[in-house]
């Protein structure tokens, strides 16, 4: 089941932008093969770019969501964690998206409670 958005908003550009400069970004050679907490950070990377590509074409459906969910929360558990000089700003743009994303489909109602 796909969720309706509202028209366009200066989040769409904010995502679009952020989106169209992390795609020529190669991933940081110091954070191959890491894992944070458990965490792939390539699969993270992954996981959150094929959310973004999704939302942007098409939306996304109750497993996206699910999805972002958990993306959403690794990257506020990993982020914080990562020294690496370029890996940093990489998963720091990630997480700003992955945020974008999520306040898209959280209501005002739920967004104004946490």
């Amino acid at each position: 089941m796909k969720t309706t958005l509202p028209a366009a908003t200066p989040s769409d550009v904010e995502l679009a932008e952020l989106w169209e400069q992390h795609l020529p970004l190669p991933f940081p050679d110091g954070l191959r093969r890491v894992e944070i907490d458990g965490v792939d950070l390539v699969y993270l990377d992954f996981a959150v770019a094929g959310l973004v590509r999704s939302e942007l074409n098409r939306g996304l459906d109750h497993p996206d969501l699910a999805a972002l969910r958990t993306c959403g929360a690794e990257l506020e558990t990993v982020v914080p964690q990562i020294t690496d000089p370029e890996g940093r700003p990489y998963f720091e743009r990630l997480r700003t998206m992955a945020r974008l994303l999520a306040a898209r489909y959280v209501p005002a109602s739920d967004a104004e409670q946490e």
